[in-house]
């Protein structure tokens, strides 16, 4: 499998129960959608899809396949998405319902 581009890095921010995701290089640019217990459902350009966060808070598997993990700033940016404060934000988000 590829290597991905370490250009190709989205922006999550978690607001309560919402999410937002931002990557210019993707034809959905643009993706919001809501977050419940470790789950994420998200809104891609029309399709939506269905995740969850992993245990540790640093990998998002997509129902699609795909995999977004957390990179912090300055690191190896071959991964989909740059949050550090992903874990944070969606057990904060998550609250009493994650287990």
């Amino acid at each position: 499998m590829p290597r991905p581009d370490p250009a190709d890095v989205s922006r999550v921010d978690v607001d309560g129960r919402s999410i937002h995701a931002a990557n210019p290089l993707h034809s959905w640019a643009r993706a919001s959608g809501k977050v419940s217990g470790y789950g994420v459902t998200m809104d891609f350009g029309g399709a939506s899809v269905s995740g969850h966060l992993s245990n540790n808070g640093a990998t998002i598997e997509w129902s699609n396949g795909t995999k977004w993990r957390k990179v912090r700033a300055g690191a190896d940016r071959s991964a989909e998405v740059n949050e550090e404060e992903l874990h944070t934000a969606l057990s904060t988000a998550c609250g009493a319902f994650c287990s």
